[in-house]
């Protein structure tokens, strides 16, 4: 399953990530590492809002996509 399925309120363990580059990197410094917990805050039109060790990051739908959960 991927993260872009999860509803607020919602859990997830991240497994992996798809993107490469300069994406990945980023991803990987605002936490979304694999075995890594995370929620849904909020879901809007085209964003997501995600809490990643006591952070909020929001991501573009199509970029959630890319983010698989055990």
């Amino acid at each position: 399953m991927s993260a872009d399925k999860l509803n607020n309120g919602d859990i997830g363990v991240i497994d992996k990530l798809l993107h490469d580059g300069i994406v990945r990197r980023r991803l990987l410094d605002f936490g979304f590492i694999p075995n890594t917990k995370i929620s849904v805050y909020q879901r809007n039109s085209g964003m997501i809002a995600f809490e990643v060790k006591n952070a909020y990051i929001a991501l573009r739908i199509e970029d959630a996509k890319n983010i698989i959960l055990k």
